[in-house]
């Protein structure tokens, strides 16, 4: 997050249109950067986030879904209101709300956040900010994580939005603060204002602010509307018909129950969380809050005991709710397609034909005597069948090493691409030996690579931006043909999304980023250690978590093994000088429960550590690297039956939250 973006884009990852449509509902995402829930023809609500034409992302118009709309963003008035949004009011004395010439003394800037919608109609929101002086290139202040999840609106329209914001002070501390109250020196009549808030139409009439402690709040002593309280809304007439926008506090906030700042005026009406109603807040350096607010849009007018009964489910259901709030990420495996005929299927036949080795086999495979195996994955029927085994694990997409299309490692891609069922799970490129062809050839296989990348099904992230990853592309020749690919995926108007596979996340992204990688991943973890457990804690700590020490753009592996005593007794072509071979011990076998324990520390991972995990997506190793000790896809048993444990375990995981129409 070191820059303002001045381009952001959507990462809609699940947009299941025929789904929406039968409900009247639609998302309409042809206006980027925006994004907007509509209910025939008409917006439920509309997320706006261009840094270029705001100085805070906000929502406007938010009405009851076929109802008007209820908030007014950037009023003469007041023009840096902005409908329902979040602004802090003084940081360390800057002043980050009111704007002069468009402009506030203190910067709030984004990164493009990532929506996710669902068939029904519900969304996650999620992204980071940053707060600084406007002008300083510095890092932030203050560091903001944010969630927002939306609900699909009711049978009556009504729907809301749970706000999550974590803000993490810099290497000093933060104060911060609001005007004075009144009743405090230099205090103003308007002073205690700061943080979530809603500017009410201007049609919006006969307005009434109620709270769950008092119902009707009284004016106190100066006038003002201040209230204690664990919920307050403001509610009134457009049309003739009543409406309301009620705020809940969580109770885990600071200063529980909560404090609000409304204002009924004759020119407006106005709603604020005011968290530095009564006092500034200090933040010492590198210390963090966590501010928890519930939203809840709906017709007619609410009650005290209304308010009451409200907060008393959000309480009640937020702890499940975190668990399914930030849906997953994008989970793929590594395809090393070994198995299709050729001259490297008949070294893999040797190297996995002892019987001790059998387990290993692709379920597939022949075994003809305990030292010889047949395996021939060509057919569409295995092609057909892995779909299956894939898309029911929940997989999202496949990552096919590539290869020059005349090889036999490029059969399965072809099968795939060709099977009636390639529809259940997605596909993207790992640019591989295609890299090291003849110059000859390369401007085939370039050519080849670039319309890839629009086939029907192929991984997206952040918005429509081909995911890529690179592993092994290096030699002379290599950095003018990684150049020549990108200027052709740009003249074919597309902005891929690069990852480099490599060892160190630091280093890899220093050195790569100047060839145009967004990312960092790995393909492998290589280990001499005795268990897997402590292969993934490895991988963990040497991938992800170096990854977010360096502030590292990363994609996470996921390891399912590496054991290459296979291998090692019988050397393949392509690694005899391998150091591998001097190993005397390989972790041992991954049981189907750790390698679904791994893949959940990894999705945990990419939800904690959203700022470098912009693609929020996973690598497994592997689908099918079998002889290297890396396998996903079912495996061959003596009694003809597939094993399916370690897919089975994975499902576990993954289908909760498998996204319909995906």
């Amino acid at each position: 997050m070191d820059k303002k973006i001045a381009s952001c884009f959507v990462g809609l990852l699940c947009a299941a249109l025929p789904a929406l449509a039968a409900t009247g509902l639609d998302w309409d995402t042809a206006t980027p950067p925006q994004i907007a829930l509509r209910c025939n023809g008409a917006d439920v609500w509309r997320f706006r986030f261009d840094p270029a034409k705001q100085t805070k992302p906000y929502f406007d118009p938010v009405c009851v879904a076929g109802g008007p709309s209820l908030t007014w963003a950037r009023p003469p008035d007041h023009v840096w209101h902005y409908g329902l949004w979040f602004s802090w009011k003084y940081i360390n004395g800057l002043n980050y709300w009111e704007e002069k010439g468009g402009r506030a003394e203190g910067e709030t800037f984004w990164d493009p956040p990532m929506i996710e919608t669902q068939p029904d109609g519900r969304a996650v929101i999620s992204g980071t900010f940053g707060y600084r002086p406007s002008g300083s290139s510095a890092a932030p202040l203050l560091r903001e994580r944010r969630s927002i999840a939306i609900s699909a609106p009711d049978a009556g329209g009504a729907y809301y939005m749970d706000w999550t914001q974590t803000f993490t002070a810099g290497d000093v501390p933060v104060t911060l603060d609001r005007t004075p109250l009144p009743s405090e020196p230099g205090g103003q009549a308007w002073g205690g204002y700061a943080g979530l808030s809603l500017r009410f139409a201007q049609s919006f009439s006969n307005v009434e602010t109620v709270a769950s402690t008092v119902g009707r709040v009284p004016r106190d002593a100066f006038g003002r509307l201040d209230v204690t309280a664990g919920a307050a809304e403001q509610d009134g007439l457009v049309g003739g018909r009543p409406y309301g926008i009620a705020m809940l506090s969580h109770p885990s906030n600071p200063r529980a129950p909560g404090d609000w700042y409304p204002i009924e005026g004759k020119s407006f009406s106005y709603l604020n969380a005011a968290f530095l109603l009564k006092s500034a807040y200090t933040l010492k350096a590198g210390e963090t809050l966590t501010l928890r607010y519930h939203v809840q849009i709906h017709p007619e007018r609410w009650s005290a005991e209304d308010l009451r009964m409200a907060a008393e489910r959000y309480v009640a259901n937020a702890g499940a709710a975190d668990k399914v709030r930030v849906l997953r990420p994008l989970v793929g495996a590594i395809r090393w397609d070994a198995w299709s005929g050729g001259g490297v299927t008949k070294q893999v036949e040797k190297t996995l034909g002892p019987e001790k080795y059998h387990y290993r086999l692709p379920w597939f495979a022949q075994v003809d005597s305990n030292n010889t195996v047949r395996i021939d994955g060509s057919q569409q029927t295995v092609m057909g069948r892995e779909i299956d085994y894939a898309a029911e694990a929940g997989l999202d997409y496949w990552a096919f090493l590539l290869y020059p299309e005349a090889e036999s490692m490029s059969v399965a891609l072809k099968q795939y691409l060709a099977n009636a069922k390639r529809g259940r799970i997605n596909f993207c490129l790992i640019l591989h030996n295609t890299f090291g062809v003849s110059d000859d050839q390369w401007p085939r296989e370039r050519e080849r690579a670039v319309a890839l990348l629009k086939e029907p099904g192929y991984q997206t992230v952040l918005g429509g931006r081909p995911l890529i990853y690179a592993f092994g592309v290096k030699g002379d020749r290599a950095g003018a043909r990684l150049a020549e690919f990108r200027q052709a995926t740009t003249s074919a108007g597309m902005n891929p999304y690069l990852v480099y596979m490599g060892w160190n996340p630091a280093a890899d992204f220093a050195r790569e980023t100047t060839n145009g990688f967004d990312a960092v991943s790995a393909y492998a973890y290589g280990s001499a250690q005795a268990t897997f457990a402590e292969l993934a804690k490895s991988v963990e700590k040497q991938y992800w978590h170096q990854a977010a020490q360096a502030h590292v753009p990363c994609v996470p592996l996921v390891t399912t093994g590496w054991d290459k005593w296979p291998r090692k007794e019988h050397p393949v072509s392509w690694e005899m000088s391998q150091g591998y071979h001097k190993q005397e011990v390989f972790p041992a076998t991954a049981k189907p429960e750790e390698i679904a324990a791994h893949l959940e520390h990894a999705i945990d991972f990419v939800r904690d550590h959203a700022e470098i995990c912009a693609a929020k997506a996973v690598i497994i190793y592997a689908w099918n690297e079998h002889d290297e000790g890396g396998w996903l896809v079912p495996t061959w048993t003596p009694g003809g039956k597939p094993d399916t444990a370690r897919l089975d375990a994975l499902r576990k995981v993954l289908s909760p939250v498998r996204l319909k129409g995906h």
